[in-house]
C-alpha cells in the first residue's frame, strides 16, 4: 500500500488547529464550572480532561517515539484542578513542544520505548508514525469530550447540595437625607439596629428589614444576606447555602454576576456579588458571616 502525501507541515497545521480547539472549548468558561465533575459515573472535570488530553497528546511523540525523559503523572491527570488561564498556558505548551520535536520525529526510524509493543500491543507492532497519530487521536477525541462535558454542565446547573438559600431579605434604600428617612420609618414602627451616624441605618420592624443608604449608591438595592434568617443574631442558623455556591449555581444558570469579590475572598466568610433583573434592577447577595 502507497504511504499517503502527509508532510511534517500538515501534521503540525492539524495537531496546531485541535490545540486551537480546545482554546476556544474554554473561553469564558468559570473556573469554578471548569473544575465541575458531572454527576454520572466515572465522570472527569473539563480541566481534568484537557490536562489529561494535553499530556497523552505529546507523551506518546515525547517519551515513546524520541525516548525523552517521562515525567508524566497519569493518575495525578484525573485529579487535576486548574484555572483557565493554565490550561491556555498548558495548551501553548504542548503546541510548542510539538513544534519543537517535529524535525527528531521525521528523522527517528524506530520507537525509542520499544517495550510499548507488550504494554499496548497492536498488530504489525508500534511504529514512530503510528505513536505520533496515537497521540493526536487521543488530543482529538478528547476535545469533543471536553466539548461534551461543557455543554452537559452548563445544561445541568449545579444547585447547592442544601438548596437555593438567599438568606434574609431586606430593601437597600438610596436616600437624599439620612435623618428625614428615618424618622419616617421609625413612624411606621422600624427601629434602628446599627449603622454609622450620617450615613446609613439598618431598620427592623419584626422580620422586616430595611437599609437607608445616603450618598452610597444612586439605586435601591433588593439584598439577601445568605447566612442569616432574620435581623439579628438570633436568626443566624448553623448550616446555610454559602455565597461562593449560590455564585457557581447563578452563573451555571447563565446570569451574569457583577461586583464579584467572592473569588478573591477566602474559601469561606464574607464575600458578595450583585446581579441585575431583567428590568434593571439590582440585586445584592452580601454574606457577612
Amino acid at each position: 500500500m502507497a504511504d499517503l502525501p502527509i508532510s511534517t507541515d500538515d501534521y503540525l497545521a492539524i495537531f496546531e488547529r485541535t490545540i486551537d480547539g480546545f482554546v476556544r472549548a474554554i473561553d469564558g468558561v468559570d473556573d469554578d464550572l471548569l473544575n465541575r465533575t458531572p454527576d454520572l459515573p466515572n465522570a472527569n472535570s473539563p480541566a481534568q480532561i484537557m490536562v489529561h488530553a494535553l499530556s497523552a497528546g505529546r507523551w506518546w511523540s515525547e517519551v515513546i517515539a524520541l525516548g525523552r525523559p517521562d515525567t508524566r503523572d497519569r493518575a495525578a491527570e484525573f485529579e487535576a484542578v486548574a484555572t483557565g488561564d493554565e490550561l491556555r498556558q498548558a495548551a501553548e505548551a504542548t503546541r510548542t513542544a510539538m513544534r519543537e520535536m517535529a524535525d527528531d520525529l521525521a528523522a527517528a526510524t524506530e520507537v525509542a520505548v520499544p517495550e510499548i509493543n507488550e504494554l499496548v500491543p497492536v498488530d504489525g507492532g508500534w511504529t514512530v508514525g503510528l505513536a505520533v497519530m496515537h497521540g493526536y487521536e487521543e488530543l482529538a477525541q478528547h476535545l469533543g469530550h471536553l466539548e461534551i462535558t461543557l455543554d452537559h454542565l452548563r445544561a445541568n446547573p449545579e444547585l447547592p447540595p442544601e438548596g437555593l438559600e438567599l438568606g434574609v431579605f431586606s430593601l437597600s434604600l438610596a436616600v437624599k437625607d439620612l435623618a428625614a428617612s428615618q424618622a419616617f420609618y421609625e413612624k411606621l414602627g422600624f427601629a434602628v439596629t446599627g449603622g454609622e451616624e450620617g450615613s446609613w441605618a439598618i431598620m427592623v420592624n419584626g422580620r422586616t428589614v430595611i437599609g437607608l443608604f445616603a450618598g452610597m449608591f444612586d439605586q435601591n438595592i433588593l439584598t439577601f444576606n445568605p447566612g442569616w434568617t432574620g435581623p439579628g443574631p438570633g436568626f443566624a442558623p448553623d448550616t446555610f447555602t454559602d455565597v461562593r455556591a449560590l455564585r457557581r449555581h447563578a452563573i451555571d444558570a447563565g446570569l451574569t454576576v457583577e461586583n464579584d469579590d467572592s473569588t478573591t475572598a477566602e474559601a469561606e466568610g464574607p464575600a458578595s456579588f450583585t446581579l441585575t433583573d431583567p428590568d434593571g434592577n439590582p440585586i445584592l447577595i452580601d454574606q457577612h458571616r
